[in-house]
């Protein structure tokens, strides 16, 4: 494949500009933004310069299928973001999903022989010392974040920087993915000519595009449905503390259409997005429509026309949703969260998140408050129009513009990742 002139256009530009790089399990999805001076208090401070979407379904259950597609669906995305924005870029944040995304809490301490202030290389030091020995067999580190700190067994403290302290201890939340996976995922981005500056779990990313800073500091659960999987983030006082993931997304009720109605997965995705929902229509109202037309496998083994009953497709994708969200009542009640306030309120976002009437079946499933959430404080190019699908972009972004606050550990240890104050990320 050539490698030589596809991001010939333009020049690096030495602004503020950076890239983020979400690939899902139905898109790859490229965004390029600026930060700049907030005037508007709903804003964050983020201005999209461009954004592109390219359909992928090559990454399945921990695995990337093909490389070559994977590799097109990256360099065209890219290309496409760069245009809009006309600036080229050497490295982005990469956000990415799949079931295999687990998290682990870590604690270590750093001591001083006298009482004295806590520096940026003391906080990083106890956070390193958090992650001593930590090497998960098969697993790679995305990320590690500083739930909270403690001086001098006095925990709960976020940022420790000018206290004093003879004992600075951290509470850490470690979220790895199978190696082979992010390995895989790592070599075809640098193969479109960019460099992987930080990973980040697609769940995390879209809670910091979607929740409010109440939600995450009062407590969240995040659920991005995806094609794939449902990913899962849980917040509190403002951090991640749980991240989880189920192998059941918006592509298996595409599955289950293409099933019923005798036919192919184009017409089924396409009958999920026009007439998909969740709620059934009134069979004695004679204003409703109650059946549709679409296409089926004929006995030729060709397309041919044919009706449906619109109540058997939205009974297809309520029991498919029903039985997700079932699943993930019973993930999240045997965490440590499950009964928690951190996990009293929900947030859907992703894709499938679209789905007419979903928060209503969350709602019941779960036993919990639900909303539906879409990128918050965003500005620019076609920022109104981002919905939901876009949130782990978005986020991206938002973890970006906060480096300022964020620090990496020293390159000679095994944790070269990323780690952010209080884990935030705003």
């Amino acid at each position: 494949m050539s490698s030589v002139d596809h991001r010939s256009f333009g020049k690096p530009s030495n602004q503020p500009v950076f890239a983020a790089l979400d690939i899902g399990g139905s898109k790859v999805v490229a965004a390029l933004a600026r930060s700049r001076p907030i005037v508007d208090p709903t804003s964050d401070g983020i201005e999209i310069l461009g954004v592109h979407a390219e359909p992928c379904r090559i990454v399945v259950n921990n695995a990337v299928q093909n490389a070559e597609p994977l590799e097109r669906a990256i360099r065209a995305a890219l290309d496409e973001a760069e245009k809009q924005a006309r600036i080229q870029v050497s490295a982005v944040t990469l956000g990415i999903s799949a079931p295999g995304i687990r998290g682990e809490l870590r604690t270590g301490e750093a001591q001083f022989s006298v009482q004295r202030e806590v520096d940026d290389n003391d906080a990083r030091q106890a956070v390193q010392n958090a992650m001593v020995e930590f090497a998960p067999q098969g697993r790679s580190l995305l990320h590690a974040l500083p739930i909270y700190y403690a001086i001098d067994g006095t925990s709960g403290i976020v940022d420790p920087r000018r206290l004093h302290a003879s004992r600075l201890g951290a509470a850490v939340y470690a979220v790895t993915a199978p190696s082979g996976f992010l390995n895989n995922v790592k070599a075809c981005v640098q193969r479109a000519h960019v460099e992987v500056s930080t990973v980040l779990a697609g769940s995390y990313a879209s809670g910091l595009a979607t929740l409010l800073p109440d939600e995450k500091a009062i407590g969240a659960l995040v659920i991005d449905i995806g094609a794939q999987a449902c990913s899962m983030a849980v917040f509190a006082d403002g951090a991640l503390v749980h991240v989880d993931a189920i192998p059941l997304g918006g592509a298996k009720i595409t599955a289950d259409l293409a099933q019923i109605m005798c036919t192919n997965e184009p017409v089924a995705e396409k009958t999920k997005t026009l007439h998909g929902g969740v709620i059934r229509v009134d069979d004695a109202d004679p204003s409703v429509t109650r059946r549709i037309r679409t296409a089926r496998i004929g006995s030729d083994g060709r397309l041919e026309s044919a009706e449906f009953e619109l109540n058997l497709i939205r009974d297809v994708v309520r029991a498919r949703l029903e039985e997700t969200f079932e699943l993930i009542r019973k993930r999240i009640n045997a965490s440590e969260y499950g009964t928690r306030n951190a996990t009293m309120r929900v947030v859907l976002t992703g894709g499938a998140s679209q789905t007419p009437g979903i928060a209503d079946l969350a709602q019941t499933v779960l036993g919990r408050a639900v909303r539906c959430g879409r990128p918050l404080g965003v500005n620019g190019v076609g920022a109104t129009q981002l919905g939901p699908d876009y949130a782990a972009a978005v986020g991206l972004l938002r973890f970006r513009a906060s480096g300022a606050r964020a620090f990496a550990a020293p390159s000679k240890r095994p944790f070269r990742n990323l780690f952010a104050w209080g884990g935030s990320g705003d």
